[in-house]
């Protein structure tokens, strides 16, 4: 195991890896705090989620096709992060026996196509209402009893185009305030 093994400093500011890169290695945070951000189409870097000591960042383009990075990462503070190699952690999966291997496998499916719908679906409001009609379409059409469908669509339905449009109103104005 200590050949996947390298650590790196990374200054604060420092990018450790940029979305749409070809993946090589994953990286282990030992300490301090780096940001996942993706760029979006007007140019600005939108925030994933923090990710500190003891987490595993970068992992999941090891295993998509094609492989390359969905989302950049950078150091919120001076962090020190240990290199994984994927040539290493690769061979490291080919000693597993078979129903392990396999059961890995579609684990690692589901969990590629769920990263691919999230990242994919969560930068503005028309995206988040997309989704959200999808999600409601697919509980609605489990509704058998048409009672609790006609309150699912007072109540759920209606709230949540409630929110779309009041996310909707915000985000008119946070754009008016930054010019855009």
């Amino acid at each position: 195991m200590n050949k996947i093994l390298a650590r790196k400093f990374v200054a604060a500011g420092e990018v450790l890896m940029h979305e749409g890169d070809e993946a090589a290695r994953a990286f282990f945070i030992e300490n301090g705090s780096i940001e996942i951000y993706r760029t979006d189409s007007d140019g600005k870097d939108r925030r994933v989620s923090v990710a500190g000591a003891g987490e595993i960042i970068g992992e999941l383009a090891f295993f998509a096709d094609p492989k390359t990075r969905t989302a950049s990462a950078r150091a919120l503070e001076g962090s020190t992060v240990v290199t994984l190699s994927q040539r290493d952690i690769e061979r490291y999966i080919d000693t597993m026996d078979k129903p392990a291997k396999a059961l890995y496998k579609i684990m690692l499916k589901r969990l590629l196509h769920m990263n691919d719908v999230m990242s994919k679906n969560f930068y503005n409001p028309q995206h988040l209402n997309e989704a959200g009609q999808v999600t409601i379409s697919n509980i609605r059409e489990q509704i058998k009893d048409s009672d609790l469908r006609t309150e699912f669509d007072r109540e759920v339905v209606a709230e949540f185009n409630t929110f779309v449009s009041k996310l909707r109103t915000f985000e008119r104005k946070r754009q008016a305030e930054e010019g855009l």
